[in-house]
């Protein structure tokens, strides 16, 4: 449902990054489709709001991906660790 409203929506700009739409929707002329997580500090100070979360809201998957052939890094381990723990959060 989210996906059919914005693909039926006017776009008067476009953002290449998660931080320029974040600056678009700041000066109170454009909507756009942000992550609670990152959008929840703006939200906390009352700067911006969801329209309608339950029912303009959607989810995304998120892949890691490695080579089998190369042995992963320690950091890189960590990382993947962090990432499963962040995601089963969910």
């Amino acid at each position: 449902q989210a996906r059919e409203f914005a693909d039926e929506m006017r776009v008067a700009a476009r953002a290449g990054t998660i931080h320029t739409r974040l600056l678009f929707v700041l000066t109170g002329k454009f909507l756009a489709f942000l992550p609670q997580d990152f959008a929840r500090p703006w939200v906390a100070r009352g700067e911006m709001r969801a329209l309608a979360p339950h029912e303009w809201s959607y989810r995304h998957t998120c892949f890691a991906v490695a080579r089998k052939d190369v042995a992963l890094s320690a950091a890189c381990e960590r990382f993947l660790d962090e990432l499963k723990r962040a995601f089963a959060r969910e």
